[in-house]
C-alpha cells in the first residue's frame, strides 16, 4: 500500500474501502451543497431514492497525478448508465471539467506503482465481491467548504 507523508494529500492513504465514495462530476465552482436546489432538481428523476447495485466491470489503476507521488490508484469501475447520466446532467453546473471523460469508478486503494499490476490481477481474478449495494440516500453533498 502507498501513503503520502504530504499532509495536503492526506487522502492518499493505502486502503481507502471504508471512506470509498462515487465522485458523479469534478471540479464544480462552488460546494455542492451552494447548488443543493439544482442538484435535486437535475437528478431527481434518476432514481438515486432506492438502493443501487452497482455491477463492477473490472479493477484498474489511474496512475498519479503527482510527479512526487510514486502510486497508482485502484478503482472499481462500474457500469452503470444511471451514474453516467448524472455527471451527464451535472454538466449543466458552472465547473471546470477537468476530467471531460467520465469513468463510474469508487477509490478503493493506492498503491505502489511497481505493485499495482498484482493487486488488479488478484482484484480481476474474482476473489472479491463483483457487486456494490449503494444504499438509498447515498447522496452526499459532501463537505460544507
Amino acid at each position: 500500500l502507498y501513503f503520502s507523508t504530504d499532509p495536503e494529500r492526506s487522502y492518499i492513504a493505502g486502503d481507502v474501502t471504508a471512506s470509498a465514495h462515487i465522485t458523479l462530476r469534478y471540479g464544480l465552482i462552488k460546494s455542492a451543497r451552494a447548488f443543493k436546489t439544482e442538484i435535486e432538481l437535475l437528478l431527481g428523476d434518476i432514481g438515486f431514492d432506492s438502493d443501487l447495485y452497482l455491477p463492477i466491470v473490472e479493477f484498474e489503476a489511474f496512475e498519479s497525478t503527482f510527479n512526487d507521488e510514486p502510486y497508482s490508484c485502484i478503482v472499481a469501475r462500474f457500469d452503470a448508465a444511471a451514474l453516467v447520466e448524472a455527471n451527464r446532467r451535472l454538466g449543466y453546473l458552472p465547473c471546470v471539467n477537468t476530467f471531460p471523460d467520465y469513468k463510474a469508478h469508487a477509490t478503493v486503494a493506492y498503491v505502489k506503482q511497481t505493485e499495482s499490476a498484482k493487486w488488479l490481477e488478484w482484484l480481476n481474478s474474482g476473489v472479491v465481491s463483483r457487486v456494490v449495494r449503494v444504499q438509498k440516500d447515498w447522496l452526499d453533498l459532501g463537505r460544507e467548504d
